[in-house]
């Protein structure tokens, strides 16, 4: 989309994923450090920082903070965590992942020197996928188009298809494993910016 001059060059990102949460987290496997690499940040949060390395490239800074002030989640994981990632060319992008989200929430925004990129839901809990694409003019009325996906979520199945036609064909897939170090390492740059900050 950038190539094709749609939004032109980014400017900045910013995304958000939560979920409610619920009676008993502490108890589930997801709140055992001993067997987690993380929080919220590593559960659901990793996906966001993966989209921002695809749409503007590597971070080469990375800062962030967390906390744990409602869940009784054990130390050191968080139930919200902000991130703030800078690429080589200036552009930041900034993460919210949370388990005190009371609403479900997905929403991951692209903004460019011509408009914006915005992807809402994830359909179910998160309601109707959306795509709003908008075009900026500093003199003109704000203008945005809204597409609408009203299936439901087929990336596992997708992600999976593409792994299978990789193994099969014994080519790398897509997304490969650099991609999933390289967020996770990113994750980890902000768990420790976060101690440092305490």
């Amino acid at each position: 989309l950038f190539r094709a001059g749609k939004i032109g060059k980014p400017t900045f990102g910013r995304g958000r994923y939560g979920i409610a949460g619920r009676q008993g987290i502490e108890t589930e496997w997801r709140s055992y450090p001993k067997i987690v690499s993380g929080g919220q940040l590593m559960e659901q949060g990793i996906h966001l920082v993966d989209l921002f390395r695809w749409f503007f490239g590597d971070a080469t800074q990375v800062t962030g903070m967390r906390a744990a002030n409602h869940w009784p989640l054990p130390h050191p994981l968080e139930d919200n965590a902000f991130v703030l990632m800078q690429n080589k060319d200036g552009v930041i992008a900034s993460v919210h992942s949370s388990v005190t989200q009371w609403i479900n929430l997905f929403e991951f925004e692209v903004y460019g020197e011509k408009g914006s990129l915005t992807v809402q839901g994830l359909g179910a809990s998160y309601g109707v996928e959306k795509l709003i694409v908008s075009e900026h003019d500093a003199n003109g009325p704000f203008s945005y188009q809204t597409i609408e996906y009203r299936s439901g979520d087929v990336s596992w199945k997708q992600e999976w298809k593409e792994f299978t036609r990789a193994m099969r064909d014994r080519t790398t897939p897509v997304g490969d494993g650099e991609d999933g170090l390289r967020a996770m390492q990113i994750v980890n740059a902000a768990y420790s910016a976060a101690s440092r900050l305490r």
